[in-house]
């Protein structure tokens, strides 16, 4: 029977959702790229069925990818189907994976294969094609976005952004040169400049007029954000293609590369102000200044680029404490007054407290953590009161001096 990989991109509940499932393009590029095997993905964000999918594809193997907040959720789905269909192989990997690979193989054995690695494009097309000496670099591959249905609404970013535009969003470099405690991107692992423009130019092809880059970092290189800007520029394809990204606001983004970056054809750029409390950032290793994160979204803006600001509380062991700095940062934001705004309370992950039996912790479960990006989570220092606390004081700023801010 010829092999047929199935590849899910389960539930997930949190305040964004619904987003392009971008690490399943590239799972199945590689897949693809290696050998003669059908692959499907499903995306159960969106509302597709998986009894259904599994009746019509009929896959030899199925992969999910784990993350933490989802745990549970996709172990159920894996049992669910290791249950209704015997013979099929199974394969976990994604975050979690990441650092409890050992506590899967105990904790569920009919799981068959765990790809354990940061890059599992590689390490997956190993288990499809049984080579184990098999040669694949994710960064020479091209998405398989012709496995998603791009007519779904959500898969768009937010219409504001980029003005109706046909959209998708590409990865130019994976990781980050940052060590923020709370991030497990890994470190900063860039695809080749001509590779991405060969990319671009592929996406231009296929009809699409904006694209978000979803790297952790986009300027983590500035010396290599400054070649990828001027070859847009060069190639033309700044005259065909707008785009955004998210980065880090730090000293070394000079206004010389923002006014690069504009005229390359970047409309959107989101910065990461997490908070103005110094105890704060040092507790998540953010070296970041809030002036200076201030500075550059003004510079963004003077560019003519619509801002995004991601925000964090639950730093602090006293919510006393944290809701005085929360007030604070949500005066920045004011003065700021960004084009959008991501909310997230701060949250414990298996990298961050690799002491806690993972499989059995109790995940913040109450409806108010939905308002929040990393959704239902696990939130040692936080209650759900103050959760709603928090969220109360953010929607009453929106209806004052945030008014224009959209949060995302």
């Amino acid at each position: 029977m010829k092999k047929r990989l199935l590849l899910i991109h389960p539930p997930f509940v949190r305040k964004i959702n619904g987003q392009l499932p971008l690490n399943l393009v590239y799972l199945a590029a590689a897949v693809e790229k290696s050998v003669d095997i059908k692959v499907k993905i499903l995306d159960m964000n969106i509302g597709q069925n998986l009894s259904r999918t599994l009746a019509e594809f009929n896959p030899t193997h199925v992969g999910i990818t784990r993350y933490t907040p989802n745990n549970q959720e996709c172990l159920k789905i894996l049992k669910q189907i290791k249950n209704s269909k015997t013979g099929i192989t199974l394969i976990s990997g994604g975050p979690h994976e990441w650092s409890r690979s050992s506590i899967t193989q105990r904790s569920a054995p009919w799981i068959d294969h765990v790809v354990a690695a940061r890059d599992g494009e590689r390490e997956l097309a190993k288990i499809m094609t049984g080579d184990t000496q098999i040669n694949l670099d994710w960064r020479e591959l091209f998405p398989a976005y012709h496995l998603l249905d791009m007519s779904e609404a959500s898969y768009s970013f937010d219409q504001n952004v980029f003005s109706a535009a046909k959209m998708l969003t590409y990865l130019s470099a994976r990781g980050c040169n940052l060590k923020c405690s709370f991030c497990s991107a890994g470190d900063y692992r860039p695809v080749p400049i001509e590779l991405v423009i060969g990319h671009l130019k592929k996406i231009v092809d296929m009809g699409y007029q904006a694209l978000f880059f979803n790297d952790a970092n986009f300027a983590a290189d500035l010396e290599r954000t400054r070649q990828l800007m001027q070859l847009i520029i060069q190639e033309g394809l700044n005259k065909k293609l707008i785009w955004g990204c998210q980065t880090t606001a730090n000293t070394f983004l000079s206004e010389k590369i923002v006014a690069l970056m504009a005229e390359a054809g970047c409309v959107y750029v989101t910065y990461a102000l997490e908070t103005v409390s110094p105890l704060g950032l040092k507790r998540i290793k953010k070296k970041l200044s809030p002036q200076v994160v201030a500075d550059k979204c003004f510079t963004a803006k003077r560019y003519g680029m619509k801002l995004g600001l991601y925000v964090m509380f639950g730093m602090h062991t006293s919510q006393h404490e944290d809701y005085y700095w929360a007030r604070k940062t949500l005066d920045q934001v004011a003065e700021i007054q960004p084009d959008f705004v991501s909310y997230s309370i701060l949250a414990d992950y298996p990298h961050t407290r690799p002491d806690l039996n993972w499989e059995n912790e109790k995940f913040s479960s109450e409806k108010v953590w939905e308002f929040f990006d990393e959704g239902i989570s696990f939130h040692p220092h936080c209650s759900a009161d103050y959760a709603e606390q928090i969220r109360s004081e953010i929607l009453k700023r929106h209806q004052t001096d945030l008014q224009q801010t959209k949060i995302f």
